[in-house]
């Protein structure tokens, strides 16, 4: 298990702070406290099936887009990065990624 989960609280150490992307990293020095706490949540819970990662990536994902991560959309990503994105024979849910940066699309 991750430091950083095991200890959402030891964010600001060093140690903690390594084993986290530095775009997260950032985007989680940004957020008061609640987001803080909010977006380390989510993530412990998506690593339990996605993997650490792969829970940090959509996060990441999340924050790029300028919200707070939230358990849902953190879980949902993680499993589709796990699952190495859209996959033969289904849709592909790329489409929907403009929704999380808050990008306009015409449809096309």
């Amino acid at each position: 298990m991750p430091a950083i989960i095991a200890r959402p609280r030891a964010f600001g150490e060093p140690t903690i702070r390594r084993g986290v992307p530095p775009g997260l990293v950032e985007g989680i020095d940004r957020m008061d406290s609640a987001g803080r706490r909010r977006t380390l949540r989510s993530i412990g819970r998506a690593s339990e099936s996605s993997g650490f990662e792969a829970a940090c990536e959509a996060a990441l994902r999340v924050v790029e887009g300028g919200r707070v991560p939230d358990d849902a959309t953190v879980d949902v990503l993680a499993r589709r990065i796990a699952g190495g994105g859209g996959g033969a024979g289904g849709a592909d849910p790329s489409a929907c990624d403009g929704f999380l940066e808050g990008a306009v699309t015409d449809g096309r």
